[in-house]
């Protein structure tokens, strides 16, 4: 593979309108922040395949290349390969709006190590992931589950988590039962508070 471009000089070219050119170049790509991590392009840089026509006053372009990234897992944060295939057009009218002009073409000059670094960021998928049943991290210890033994789980303290494994309805209320229950037991222990409530309600008898 050649040396990689970032630039396409467009001039170069010569082409005359309603000519069409295909160019095959590398291209370089930048690592790439996802997800809170960070993704490479094996090797660096792509082989990318360039389809170019010359309209009455500007440029329409495609851009297709297949890419092999390296970093971590998003579930098990380890070693993930993925592959995502790209395949971004772009049109240049000058004068046009901002559906006819590209940041991309910049005069006789075409940005291909920008253009494949946004067209790549579009083309990612949701999670990039070790593989497609890969079972992450379990959260209380932080291990793998994808080699921890079958039923890996945790024993629980007397209570502990009984308001957390409740439907969420069903945990405000029984988290509001508790917070009366409290209440009324800090009320009895209170002799103030219970002096104040008796006297209330002698009044009010009144």
């Amino acid at each position: 593979m050649s040396h990689p471009q970032d630039h396409l000089d467009l001039g170069a070219l010569a082409m005359s309108s309603g000519e069409g050119r295909a160019l095959d170049a590398p291209v370089r790509l930048d690592p790439l922040a996802f997800g809170g991590q960070t993704y490479s392009a094996r090797g660096g840089d792509v082989q990318a395949r360039i389809d170019l026509s010359r309209t009455s006053s500007g440029y329409s372009g495609r851009l297709r290349f297949q890419v092999a990234l390296s970093g971590p897992c998003m579930r098990c944060l380890e070693e993930a390969d993925r592959t995502v295939a790209v395949d971004a057009r772009e049109i240049d009218q000058p004068g046009g709006d901002e559906e006819t002009t590209s940041p991309y073409f910049e005069g006789t000059a075409l940005d291909l190590r920008g253009w494949a670094r946004d067209a790549l960021a579009l083309a990612l998928p949701l999670q990039i992931i070790c593989r497609d049943d890969c079972l992450g991290l379990c959260p209380v210890c932080g291990q793998n589950l994808n080699h921890a033994e079958p039923g890996h789980a945790h024993a629980r303290a007397p209570g502990a988590g009984v308001v957390e494994d409740l439907p969420q309805e069903d945990a405000r209320a029984r988290g509001s039962l508790l917070v009366e229950g409290h209440q009324e037991a800090a009320r009895a222990l209170d002799p103030s508070a219970r002096h104040g409530r008796q006297h209330g309600e002698r009044h009010h008898g009144e």
